[in-house]
């Protein structure tokens, strides 16, 4: 039952991905509908991704007060509602509201699956699916920029011109090079499009709800067997429940070093990742002089990367710690030397003059950043006991101040230098996660200090 309840989280994280990545595709007609200048639209766009970081540490309190369950049918209600509600906005401020309220209420749905995760697998084997999950919230940005391309061209005056292109990625491009008023012809637009992509979430809060428990012990369909599995490893103390009131100690959550070293790697590498889906495509027809379409396609395989690697390093960290007993090995030399190899990747791919090569080592380099991805969401669960929530927010929201600031800091860089310089600037920081996850102690409790078993 504990990998159907992994199913029911994936699918969650792809519900909330196709909601809030739809925008990309979206903001042209939008713009046009709304007459929203450049400015407008980017402080939009950025108005969810700063909600959404801020809001990581509250959320994660509260859902160590509400429990994963009812964490997880409010969120995914809530987030689903305000979909919805930006189909009816008619001005700059309401639609900035609205995005910035989803924010918020995304914001509460990976402490409570992180939560859930924590006490749903044994501790030996965490780590697969952590990596399955973050693995999910990639496929659901890549199901959401096809999907939404998609419907845009469905009856537009563009589909025609596109009505025997083999692949999903080239009708995604075509809708968002297609002028506004072409698509705007289509069965769909923007504010319809918004109202079905909240369809699935009331669908899932509906089922899951009737489905899910906090705890696999309540679940009328664990057996005893899964039951003895999912406990092994864990003191007899730490089988009774939480109290979702516990106090929650500010100091070690907020100024730890290992609360800080472990937020601080996540800043670096997520600032790496969040270029990925914004400048590379740029930086590629900078370097390389390449058409946009063709700089598109390219970018799709970092993407690849990033999905391949979050699914297999949550097995190979799993499997090296039943091997080795060491969560060193596991999970911090995993998350770490991952880090080391994408610099180097990065690196490398700098360095050499062919573009091939070079799209083939920053792949290789997202395949081995996201090792980081897995490894950090196992050790908030395995070393942030009872705090899951609140220290898993306290570390998406360093992550996610990177993220925001990531497209800032390499538009900077660029204009002052040169792209390539932006390449170098992020191996510096994939160069800082690494020690980051070198300097961390995964073989104690955070809060406690007491040794893991």
């Amino acid at each position: 039952m504990r990998f159907l309840l992994l199913l029911w989280l994936c699918v969650a994280a792809i519900i909330i991905y196709i909601q809030r990545n739809a925008i990309s595709v979206l903001a042209p007609q939008m713009q046009t509908d709304l007459s929203l200048t450049n400015n407008q639209m980017s402080a939009v766009m950025s108005a969810f991704y700063w909600s959404y970081g801020l809001a990581q540490i509250p959320m994660g309190i509260l859902c160590q007060y509400l429990g994963s369950r009812r964490g997880l049918i409010l969120s995914m209600t809530m987030a689903s509602v305000l979909c919805g509600l930006m189909a009816v906005s008619s001005s700059f401020y309401s639609i900035l509201f609205f995005w910035m309220m989803t924010g918020i209420a995304a914001a509460l749905v990976f402490p409570c699956c992180v939560q859930a995760f924590s006490h749903w697998f044994p501790k030996s084997g965490l780590s697969l699916p952590s990596g399955i999950f973050t693995s999910s919230m990639s496929v659901g940005g890549a199901i959401s920029a096809a999907l939404t391309g998609m419907l845009l061209l469905i009856g537009a005056s563009e589909v025609a011109t596109v009505a025997n292109a083999p692949e999903s990625v080239e009708l995604a491009a075509k809708a968002v090079a297609a002028t506004p008023e072409a698509v705007k012809q289509g069965l769909f637009n923007w504010r319809s499009i918004y109202v079905l992509y909240m369809l699935p979430g009331f669908a899932w809060v509906v089922l899951f709800g009737l489905w899910f428990r906090n705890y696999p012990a309540d679940h009328r369909s664990v057996n005893a067997g899964e039951l003895a599995l999912i406990n092994e490893g864990t003191d007899s103390n730490e089988v009774e429940r939480t109290p979702q009131r516990i106090r929650l100690p500010w100091g070690k959550l907020l100024a730890s070093k290992q609360m800080l070293l472990l937020g601080g790697q996540q800043l670096f590498r997520n600032a790496g990742y969040i270029f990925i889906g914004t400048w590379f495509p740029t930086y590629v027809m900078s370097v390389y002089k390449v058409s946009i379409e063709t700089a598109g396609v390219l970018a799709m395989f970092p993407l690849f990367g990033v999905v391949a690697g979050a699914a297999s390093s949550g097995a190979l960290s799993d499997w090296l710690l039943k091997k080795t007993g060491s969560r060193v090995i596991s999970r911090q030399y995993v998350g770490g030397f991952g880090q080391l190899f994408c610099a180097i990747s990065l690196l490398l791919g700098w360095w050499t003059s062919n573009l091939g090569v070079a799209v083939a080592l920053f792949s290789f380099g997202a395949f081995s950043m996201s090792f980081g991805s897995c490894c950090s969401y196992t050790v908030v669960m395995e070393n942030c006991r009872p705090h899951v929530g609140p220290a898993f927010g306290m570390m998406n929201m360093a992550g996610n101040i990177g993220g925001a600031l990531s497209p800032l800091l390499a538009g900077i860089v660029a204009t002052t230098f040169d792209w390539e310089s932006v390449i170098l600037m992020y191996v510096g920081m994939y160069v800082l996660a690494f020690f980051g996850w070198m300097l961390m102690n995964t073989e104690n409790n955070f809060f406690t200090e007491e040794s893991i078993k």
